[in-house]
């Protein structure tokens, strides 16, 4: 009876260390996941603020002025921005505003005209589909006006 008691405990802790062996081997596993997704996360959180640092370097060539009162306003923004979604809308909504810039620069509207939209459209808040429509019935008017 005393050997059979003895083989029964060699049996319960060879199955306790298959089951510990088991647990460990999936803690570790857990372990590798985690770091992975710190590695993740902290080369992600890098990338984001290098595009953010990169996009706010653009500003001040994009939004020029002295006083820079358009500029705060989009560095502001910038720096708000918490996801690269939000900095990829900021950098189309700049993208945009830079475009209608240019081709009102382009137009045969007159002078006061060309720098009303040129200051307008670079504030962050200005809507820049109202300004396009506003640019497209002026030079419109300019077109009849010269029929």
């Amino acid at each position: 009876m005393g050997t059979q008691r003895i083989e029964e405990i060699k049996r319960s802790l060879a199955e306790g260390r298959k089951k510990n062996m088991k647990k460990i081997s999936n803690d570790k596993k857990i372990i590798e996941k985690v770091e992975e997704g710190l590695t993740v996360l902290f080369e992600g959180g890098t990338k984001f603020n290098q595009e953010k640092n990169k996009f706010l370097k653009q500003i001040p060539k994009n939004i020029p002025g002295g006083t820079g009162v358009y500029r705060r306003g989009w560095e502001k923004r910038i720096k708000e921005a918490k996801t690269i979604e939000e900095l990829k809308q900021l950098r189309e909504l700049l993208n945009k505003k830079l475009k209608l810039k240019n081709e009102t620069n382009k137009s045969k509207l007159n002078i006061l005209q060309k720098a009303f939209h040129g200051r307008a459209v670079l504030n962050i808040n200005n809507n820049v589909n109202r300004r396009r429509e506003i640019f497209e019935s002026q030079k419109l008017k300019k077109v009849l006006n010269r029929l």
